[in-house]
């Protein structure tokens, strides 16, 4: 049996990095590829090092839920801090600058909040709710041809 590439403190000095690639959406081969060995022997990997599954997982569920954050916020609007540069005239002679701090809006954005509702609140916000229950109605039939078929 050919010798592993990392030993368990090898691949933990990696830790970091392999979470940083998991939380960028890099798939496992991508990963395995990035350390320099086979998918197979990742998935080697994560099964004798139960640490390294459980730190892909929750590396792509935090990506996935700061995205989710980041898409709420969008659908229904944020206040920011912005930074501008303005002149201040000092005196009849003299004019200095200085760095303000602006409170600013981002309206909703329109298009999140469809994205959102249709993918939050389907029964409600599908474009077309008749084609939901057909699909439905369509997957019980097929299962029930199939049922048939097998005798």
């Amino acid at each position: 049996m050919a010798k592993s590439k990392y030993n368990e403190k090898q691949l933990k000095e990696k830790k970091e990095e392999i979470e940083n690639w998991a939380k960028r959406g890099c798939t496992k081969k991508e990963i395995a590829a990035n350390l320099g060995i086979s998918k197979t022997t990742f998935e080697a990997y994560e099964k004798k090092y139960s640490w390294l599954s459980g730190l892909i997982k929750k590396a792509q569920f935090e990506a996935v839920e700061e995205v989710e954050n980041s898409l709420y916020k969008a659908a229904t609007g944020y206040y920011y801090t912005e930074h501008q540069v303005v002149k201040v005239k000092v005196d009849q002679y003299r004019e200095e600058v200085r760095v303000i701090e602006v409170q600013k809006f981002k309206p909703p954005d329109t298009g999140a909040m469809c994205f959102y509702l249709k993918n939050r609140a389907k029964d409600r916000w599908a474009e077309n709710p008749q084609n939901i229950a057909i699909q439905q109605e369509r997957l019980k039939l097929d299962k029930e041809t199939a049922k048939f078929k097998e005798w």
